[in-house]
């Protein structure tokens, strides 16, 4: 089954604006008089789930992997929707998605990210104002400042529309050296970042694989 841009919009965007308006009353003002052009809602979205991502992987003090987590999903969408969609697909636990992966998504993926290791169980709380998210651990100091960086960072790259070219290679994916250990149709590639990118083989050496693991 295909899903239009539109689709994606009416499915994720308005979940996304019932949120921010319970959360923060002015902040789509705020928003919209801080950048020019202003966003549209789907590049809000975007942002969000971008800044959110990279906050949970490498925490709120590396501008780099912001640049590492937009640029695989720049690579996995022809457009900001199917973008947001793909991060929501792929970092499930972040951005409202199918967490525990049974293929539906409902109350128990929040269950399943406050139980995983890790960051998810605070940065799937994280919003577009400057609060405190629920889960954050109570002895870590929270930097508001950091967080609305992050935000702001991400927002220009999603308005700019372009890959950042952080790797200086096509990338589609990011992870730690082990997370490769196990895709081996996927090389790692240093980008100045916490985590490294994951660059696509070429199809030759993708069959050549393919073949050998038979």
């Amino acid at each position: 089954m295909r899903f239009s841009e539109s689709d994606f919009l009416q499915a994720f965007g308005g979940l996304f604006l019932l949120t921010l308006g319970m959360v923060c009353g002015n902040c789509w003002s705020t928003i919209a008089h801080a950048d020019d052009p202003t966003p549209t809602r789907v590049q809000v979205t975007l942002a969000l789930r971008v800044a959110a991502t990279a906050a949970n992987e490498a925490g709120m003090s590396s501008p780099n992997d912001v640049r590492l987590v937009y640029d695989a999903a720049h690579a996995n969408g022809r457009t900001d929707a199917r973008r947001a969609w793909w991060l929501r697909r792929h970092s499930a636990c972040v951005n409202g998605g199918d967490c525990n992966r049974d293929g539906v998504t409902d109350a128990r993926d929040a269950a399943a990210a406050d139980a995983r290791p890790g960051n998810a169980r605070w940065t799937r709380h994280l919003r577009w104002d400057n609060h405190r998210p629920t889960g954050y651990p109570s002895h870590w100091r929270w930097y508001p400042d950091r967080w609305e960086r992050l935000r702001r960072l991400a927002l220009r790259l999603v308005l700019g529309g372009r890959s950042t070219g952080i790797c200086g290679v096509p990338i589609v994916t990011w992870g730690r050296r082990s997370d490769f250990a196990s895709r081996p149709t996927l090389a790692p590639v240093e980008c100045g970042a916490a985590n490294l990118g994951g660059r696509r083989l070429p199809a030759s050496r993708r069959l050549a694989l393919a073949r050998a693991l038979r």
